[in-house]
């Protein structure tokens, strides 16, 4: 546990992140897949879009590798709404069944205009559309179906070894377009780039084509597929629904 106290500001609709240099830290944070995180390199601080998730992410890190925070004002405002729901089994919108009907708990009035004409169900489809409102599923409606799993998150994380079911899985939810944030450098990347055009997905890698073409294609449900950075350089014009991280979880034996 470091001693040297981390620094969170929330400021014009940012969360603002200073702290001493932790390589374990950085490895942690960087697993949790906040959305919007990257590093300002000008003032040396992380920063990220505010939200209710993201602040919650970063300061349930930040405890597990530093044993003091030093929050402004209105970080330490948002802290004790917060904690008002801490007992609440669903404080963010969640997809629920009791007694055979559906429907989102912790919802609110703007979400629900969003959903309205979405009947809820337990459908991979259904969840997929949920997902990209940032309606998280109850695990018991998921269980062990992975194909609801990789609908549920708009984040997903696949290890780069478990790659043979993505194809499937993006056919599942209607997926029409894939957008590669990098260049596949990897033998793992340059087949599913090759797999997924074999399979009639259009497939662009980010920057290389302009976005006036995915609107002439007229796809309707593209993902982006990425292999290094959190950091997410789409615009927000593409209208993502999913998030796909290629990751290399196995170990490497220096001998």
């Amino acid at each position: 546990m470091i001693t040297d106290p981390v620094k969170i500001t929330i400021e014009n609709n940012k969360i603002l992140m200073s702290l001493p240099f932790s390589k374990n830290f950085i490895k942690d944070l960087r697993s949790q897949d906040i959305f919007s995180l990257k590093w300002d390199y000008s003032n040396s601080r992380y920063e990220a879009v505010f939200s209710t998730d993201s602040i919650k992410r970063i300061i349930q890190v930040v405890s597990d590798h530093f044993s003091t925070i030093l929050y402004c004002p209105v970080a330490t405002k948002v802290l004790a709404t917060i904690n008002e729901y801490s007992r609440i089994k669903y404080w963010q919108p969640t997809l629920v069944c009791r007694n055979d009907f559906y429907y989102i708990a912790a919802s609110n009035e703007h979400l629900y205009n969003a959903i309205i004409n979405i009947p809820l169900n337990s459908n991979v489809k259904t969840i997929s559309l949920l997902a990209e409102y940032g309606i998280a599923v109850d695990q018991e409606l998921i269980e062990s179906d992975n194909r609801l799993l990789f609908a549920s998150q708009f984040f997903t994380r696949i290890d780069y070894d478990k790659t043979e079911n993505i194809i499937q899985r993006l056919k599942d939810i209607d997926c029409d377009c894939a957008i590669f944030a990098n260049r596949p450098y990897t033998a793992v990347g340059s087949t599913l780039y090759t797999d997924l055009i074999k399979q009639g997905f259009h497939v662009t890698i980010m920057h290389d084509e302009l976005n006036l073409d995915l609107e002439y294609k007229k796809v309707k449900r593209p993902v982006m597929i990425k292999f290094l950075s959190n950091y997410l350089p789409f615009d927000y014009s593409l209208n993502i629904k999913k998030v796909i991280k290629i990751t290399n979880s196995l170990p490497v034996y220096v001998k």
